[in-house]
């Protein structure tokens, strides 16, 4: 083999090897990734209404990225049962 070729693999080997390393790193964060991505799907056609009724693309995205962030809070309330008033 000539050192051109070696060179050729010595970066494959590399490159698989980075791939393995993000792979591993992003692994524990997987059902994390999933359910933001799932969100993302199911919020873009509020998104998409709001970027029409809003001037400013930025004010949209703030309601948007806020009220996602707000509902998904109160229904992880609601489902654990601890969406009681305090002091009542």
């Amino acid at each position: 083999m000539n050192a051109h070729v070696m060179r050729i693999l010595l970066i494959c080997v590399a490159t698989a090897f980075g791939f393995y390393l993000c792979y591993r790193l992003a692994f524990p964060f997987m059902s994390s990734l999933t359910a933001a991505l799932v969100l993302s799907i199911m919020l873009l056609p509020m998104h998409r209404k709001l970027e029409g009724l809003a001037r400013h693309a930025n004010l949209a995205a703030s309601i948007s990225g806020n009220g996602g962030a707000l509902g998904v809070s109160f229904f992880w309330m609601e489902l654990r049962g601890q969406s009681q008033v305090a002091g009542s």
